[in-house]
């Protein structure tokens, strides 16, 4: 009897005084239908016992959210792009003109000058803006669809 297995053997306890269990019972899983109120839930405890079907299942484990990077780095790019719309933004702001010049531009941010002139041709080769012949920058349709999907204007 010390090697019962627990998927073999389930005791079920039917006293009504005090219960008293064996020993090599004790730590085993066992059905108390000694209470005759409690046999509906004593039932169906066996049942889900036999049946293998818990009353509460543990949901499945979900994705981790913390994906190490290998090694990838944050794009900065964007960041940059981002910045220097916003910074366009400013200096059309006030501005009755269709196209602004440069200096409107560079005095609406804190960038180094060879920075902005970099993010300014990654914005002018994401269509966002384009440059004329006598160099000033104006927004294209798509630079104002990006402004307003960034919230930097409103609608």
């Amino acid at each position: 009897m010390k090697q019962i297995d627990n998927n073999k053997i389930i005791p079920i306890i039917r006293e009504n005084s005090e219960i008293k269990l064996p020993t090599f019972l004790s730590s085993k899983l066992y059905i108390d239908f000694s209470k005759d109120e409690d046999v509906e839930y004593s039932l169906d405890e066996l049942l889900r016992t036999l049946l293998d079907s818990p009353l509460f299942e543990k949901p499945p484990i979900g994705e981790n959210p913390f994906k190490p990077f290998q090694g990838a780095k944050p794009d900065r790019v964007a960041d940059g792009v981002k910045e220097v719309m916003q910074a366009i933004a400013k200096a059309f702001e006030r501005n009755p003109d269709e196209r602004i010049f440069l200096r409107s531009i560079v005095a609406q941010t804190g960038m180094h000058r060879l920075t902005l002139d970099r993010y300014l041709l990654t914005a002018q080769g994401d269509g966002l803006i384009d440059k004329d012949v006598l160099g000033r920058f104006g927004v294209t349709e798509k630079g104002i669809e990006y402004l307003i999907s960034h919230n930097i204007i409103n609608t």
